[in-house]
């Protein structure tokens, strides 16, 4: 699965239910090891956001989970970046993917229009 059809699916939680797994150790071993490609924190409709990762040996998305197995989520941007710093080595290839449903739904009412960059390849400097 790719990660725009995981974006376009309706229901990003249950696509990615689907995906292979990796705990979140394993994850910052490999992140240590340089085997991560690419690594996508897509926020869900909900506003909680989840990491997602190409691994070098591998052609297919995995979703990083927790020791018990379950989908990691973090509840916020800030305690994402913080466990980011705090926990893992520096990831070059990282992408942030905001949900448009999430933002209309929490701002309803007070906004004329979204605007949500979808160049999915634009550098941050």
């Amino acid at each position: 699965m790719i990660i725009q059809s995981i974006i376009n699916s309706g229901n990003i939680i249950s696509s990615i239910e689907k995906l292979d797994r990796v705990t979140e150790v394993a994850f910052a071993d490999f992140a240590k090891n340089k085997a991560v490609k690419e690594v996508f924190i897509i926020q869900t409709e909900e506003g909680r956001y989840i990491l997602l990762t190409y691994l070098s040996w591998k052609d297919s998305l995995s979703v990083i989970e927790t020791a018990r197995g379950d989908i990691k989520e973090w509840a916020s941007d800030s305690r994402l970046a913080k466990h980011l710093k705090e926990k893992l080595p520096a990831i070059h290839n990282l992408e942030l993917i905001l949900n448009e449903k999430y933002f209309k739904n929490s701002f309803d009412g007070l906004l004329k229009q979204v605007h949500l960059n979808t160049n999915f390849r634009q550098n941050i400097k």
